[in-house]
């Protein structure tokens, strides 16, 4: 975990969440969450990748494709998926009731699906924009930090 970031009360399904103070002219924190499937939980990485980025829906009628960014490294033998997208929010921890989910604009995520030997775990970073793009740098550091255990 990089040393900027908070350690925030555990919350059901996650496994982690941590704060990330906001930049100067950010209003609100990031946050990122970490999510662990067992062995064969979860579905597939590409699922995984593709639930991420349909967070940032395009708007009605645009003929323009999600602009997510994906790429894969390896670290000490995992696969490391990630993605990473900007534009206007709309995710929910669960089915939202009609007009329960606000969209959040000018958002930023990146995330990543690990390939980890007990199974898939999942990083998922989220706040303003220019929070979430100081906070890349760590957010990398700490995914080519992991270990197996």
């Amino acid at each position: 975990m990089p040393t900027a970031w908070v350690v925030e009360p555990a919350r059901p399904m996650r496994v982690g969440t941590y704060r990330i103070p906001a930049v100067p002219g950010d209003l609100v924190d990031a946050e990122c969450a970490v999510y662990s499937f067992g062995p064969g939980q979860g579905g597939t990485v590409e699922q995984n990748l593709q639930r991420l980025a349909n967070e940032f829906p395009q708007p009605a009628g645009s003929t323009t494709a999600n602009t997510a960014k994906q790429s894969t490294f390896m670290v000490a033998g995992m696969s490391v998926h990630t993605v990473s997208v900007s534009g206007t929010f709309m995710a929910a921890a669960r089915p939202p009731e009609p007009g329960e989910e606000e969209p959040a604009p000018d958002i930023s995520m990146l995330g990543a699906v690990v390939e980890a030997p007990q199974g898939l775990v999942l990083f998922k970073l989220t706040g303003p924009i220019n929070t979430v793009t100081a906070a890349g740098p760590a957010f990398n550091f700490m995914l080519n930090s992991l270990q197996k255990q």
